[in-house]
């Protein structure tokens, strides 16, 4: 009879300090997973703050030329109202107003290529097709300004 309760006072030890063992084994795996789980979310929202950056700064740059824009249309207006009565006349006016907007059109289609947005195109279209931005294009250039901005969008 000593021997069965020396015998179950050892085995309620043992699963005493089999317990208390798992207990310590899932704080300490509690808290790795825990650890990692942080750094994986802090990762995904950094990315999504250059995400939200890219984006603010198209947008701030298309308001921009939206106003530019609108001036140049305003102006534009007001000079083929003041010469639309004598147009045969004042055909130089016309022209030369006709060349300024064309200008000025090149030159912000330009300038919207060489943005931040462009950029983020490449870098949108290397995601969708599963590759790496720090891989080169199809043209064997690296994600760049104009790079394959364009493609695939």
């Amino acid at each position: 009879m000593r021997i069965l309760e020396k015998t179950l006072r050892f085995a309620a030890i043992a699963l005493a300090v089999l317990f208390i063992g798992l207990s310590l084994l899932g704080i300490f795996g509690a808290w790795f997973v825990d650890r990692k789980a942080t750094d994986v979310a802090l990762k995904g929202f950094g990315l999504i703050e250059v995400g939200v950056g890219v984006v603010d700064a198209g947008v701030s740059r298309v308001d921009d030329l939206i106003a530019t824009s609108r001036t140049e249309v305003r102006q534009a207006s007001e000079t083929i109202t003041a010469a639309g009565a004598q147009a045969q006349a004042n055909g130089p006016v016309l022209n030369a107003l006709n060349e300024r907007l064309e200008t000025e059109s090149g030159a912000t289609h330009r300038a919207d290529a060489a943005g931040p947005s462009a950029r983020a195109g490449c870098y949108w279209n290397r995601w969708q097709r599963g590759e790496s931005a720090e891989l080169a294009t199809d043209d064997g250039q690296p994600c760049s300004a104009a790079g394959d901005a364009g493609r695939d969008l």
